[in-house]
């Protein structure tokens, strides 16, 4: 198990990092990671990244942000900038040696765009409204996304 947070409200992963058996709070969160931007992360959670032979690693916002985009454009899958965070960590666990290359991951991703539309909205800069009929809707996203 890989716990992943935002690198402005991490106090999980720093606990793991340094070997602590308990998750210190911190005195301010400010991730763009609404869901998670706590400043503390259960003991729990600590533990269970232990017993799993896991890790913790803390991502940037701009790359939370950056991995919301790219899933919903890749995949067509829009989740929170919560969910988002896991994509936004697989090149830094890689990049740790944390997972082989070759194993299959799994990414859980719980929370839907719609629960977090103040930061969609610095993402889509201009929204265009299409009618309801399919051949307008494709028409749209293949002049959008050539």
């Amino acid at each position: 198990m890989i716990g992943v947070q935002s690198s402005s409200a991490d106090p999980l992963t720093k606990a793991w990092r340094t070997g602590s058996s308990r998750v210190n709070s911190i005195s301010s969160a400010t991730s763009i990671a609404s869901g998670i931007n706590v400043p503390y992360s259960g003991d729990h959670a600590l533990s269970a990244i232990k017993e799993s032979n896991g890790a913790a690693v803390s991502v940037d916002d701009e790359d939370i942000v950056r991995a919301e985009k790219d899933l919903a454009i890749y995949e067509g899958v829009w989740v929170e900038p919560s969910s988002s965070t896991v994509i936004a960590a697989l090149p830094k666990i890689l990049a740790e040696g944390l997972v082989d290359k070759d194993e299959t991951k799994v990414c859980v991703l719980t929370g839907s765009g719609l629960k977090d539309m103040k930061t969609a909205k610095l993402i889509v800069q201009q929204t265009e409204i299409v009618d309801k009929e399919i051949e307008k809707i494709i028409s749209a996203f293949e002049k959008n996304y050539p």
